[in-house]
């Protein structure tokens, strides 16, 4: 199901990187935009849960694990603070209705996009490094989730990243 919601979110994002689009097309990108944020707040649910369950395994665990758990955390911390303002930002969008005000939404959802994007890259190497170094299954099987949930985030925004 994700994945098709990936397939029309990259669709509609094409035509969200469109300045100059028809009042049908923009109605498109901001439904796009709807759809994002939406897809956006289900995995930082995901994440967030995930995290709460990590937190108690920090102590726990062996000190081996107590600090690729943080790592974990740590990433999903940075990458909750991103997502926050995308969605605050696309918040703004959605309520934009003159074409000017549109148009100024647009670039500054971009530019967020952007900044999401680049955190769940950078977190991504951590998350990754640190799943090598944990070996509790339980907490293994958390920080899959959280870092499963930051590739869905940064696969969904990445369309929105294009440059006018």
């Amino acid at each position: 199901m994700r994945s098709g919601v990936h397939l029309w979110v990259i669709a509609a994002a094409l035509v969200l990187a469109g300045i100059g689009a028809a009042p049908a097309a923009a109605a498109q990108a901001v439904d796009a935009v709807h759809h994002l944020l939406d897809l956006v707040t289900t995995n930082r649910d995901d994440m967030n849960d995930a995290a709460g369950r990590l937190r108690p395994l920090v102590l726990a665990g062996t000190v081996k694990e107590a600090e690729p758990i943080q790592t974990v955390l740590f990433a999903v911390g940075s990458l909750e603070a991103r997502a926050d303002a995308l969605e605050l930002v696309g918040s703004v969008l959605l309520e934009m209705h003159a074409p000017d005000d549109l148009t100024v939404a647009r670039s500054a959802f971009r530019r967020a996009a952007r900044r999401t994007l680049e955190t769940a890259n950078d977190q991504l190497d951590f998350m990754n490094e640190s799943l090598k170094r944990i070996k509790s299954p339980e907490a293994s099987a958390q920080a899959t989730v959280a870092r499963d949930a930051i590739k869905a985030i940064r696969d969904a925004v990445q369309p929105f990243t294009a440059r006018d």
